[in-house]
């Protein structure tokens, strides 16, 4: 039986700055064992002597030999982390949580996926998935994404690559003057600017107060059971045993981090 508790080793085989003051550390497991994951799954990284710490798992669900996680360098442990380089360890325990099984299966299966902030890391996977495996073909795949000025939008270039296959609209709260790339103002905005298609499975991905004023934005393109938040917060053991992640009847780190607006509703969850 596999012991949750008992974290694994894995060495850093890369490692590079990213916007908003974040590093992606690229990693494989010590003993060579693949690391199998789905999109929206976390981990648990850390550095012995300076704790742990819960992560998403940033890179394509469809390769298991590496993996990598964005850590925005924001205290003593991400301090660390953000120092280490080729050839240092970390331990990992994970992956942990939900995640999406199997993202051709989404109905409908036109995808708008809600982006802001740091927490635009989940999207990344997911998108890798989508381009790899060609689910683009078929569909309207849509990425709005907000963020608060242009340093702070993250895997920039790989945006570039993706805008092939995705439709991207960038909005920031001050973007450079007379910018003729970026729309000014917030991600809700996009929903006046921007033609939604009426049938569309939606993921959001970012802070909760985000999520309540694009629910009310969306209006009823918000179908309960098509309608996906990824619900990081205060996760502390990973294995729903400290309730530090509680989120009425939830455990994030158990139930989640993905849920429906379906389960939230039912649960009396409101955002």
């Amino acid at each position: 039986m596999k012991n949750l508790y008992l974290p694994k080793i894995a060495k850093v085989i890369d490692s590079y700055e990213e916007a908003d003051n974040a590093r992606v550390l690229k990693l494989k497991m010590k003993d060579s064992s693949n690391f199998k994951f789905n999109a929206g799954q976390f981990a648990m990284v850390g550095v012995p002597g300076w704790g742990e710490a819960p992560f998403d798992i940033c890179s394509s669900p469809l390769k298991s030999n590496t993996f990598e996680f964005c850590i925005r360098r924001v205290g003593t442990l991400t301090e660390k982390l953000g120092s280490l380089k080729k050839g240092d360890e970390v331990t990992v325990r994970g992956p942990l949580g939900n995640g999406f099984t199997d993202l051709g299966k989404l109905v409908p299966k036109n995808i708008l996926f809600l982006g802001g902030g740091c927490g635009f890391v989940t999207v990344r996977p997911i998108i890798k998935e989508i381009v790899e495996r060609k689910l683009y073909k078929d569909r309207s795949i849509q990425l709005f994404y907000g963020a608060r000025a242009e340093e702070n939008i993250l895997f920039k270039r790989e945006q570039e690559e993706w805008s092939k296959f995705v439709d991207i609209e960038i909005i920031l709260e001050n973007p450079p003057k007379n910018s003729k790339k970026y729309k000014k103002g917030l991600i809700t905005d996009l929903f006046k600017k921007v033609e939604i298609p009426a049938d569309v499975s939606i993921i959001m991905c970012g802070p909760p107060v985000m999520y309540h004023f694009c629910i009310q934005g969306l209006g009823n393109k918000c179908s309960p059971k098509s309608t996906y938040f990824l619900m990081e917060r205060r996760m502390h053991c990973g294995v729903g045993t400290c309730q530090h992640c509680a989120i009425g009847p939830f455990y994030v780190c158990k139930d989640g981090p993905v849920f429906t607006l379906d389960m939230l509703d039912k649960a009396g969850v409101k955002l």
